[in-house]
């Protein structure tokens, strides 16, 4: 996840850091956006950009229980 895609600049040591402990935070469970939020103390957008990058990756997906959105860990068998 550190190499530089497209276009803009390369994103900053501290963004790729966080990107990483939202992984581990998920682990094996399905974690919402406002849980992650809660546990780190940051908006719910910063959580929100390093989970779209996490899921452009390929590393997290999102999924619905009733009317919530939980994020949870691609399986990378």
């Amino acid at each position: 996840m550190t190499e530089k895609k497209g276009r803009g600049r390369p994103r900053p040591l501290s963004t790729i850091e966080r990107d990483e402990q939202v992984y581990a935070a998920i682990g094996t469970e399905q974690r919402s956006r406002e849980e992650l939020a809660t546990h780190f103390g940051v908006n719910l957008n910063i959580i929100y950009m390093s989970l779209v990058r996490l899921r452009s990756a390929g590393r997290v997906h999102k999924v619905r229980d009733g009317k919530y959105h939980l994020w949870t860990q691609t399986y990378q068998g």
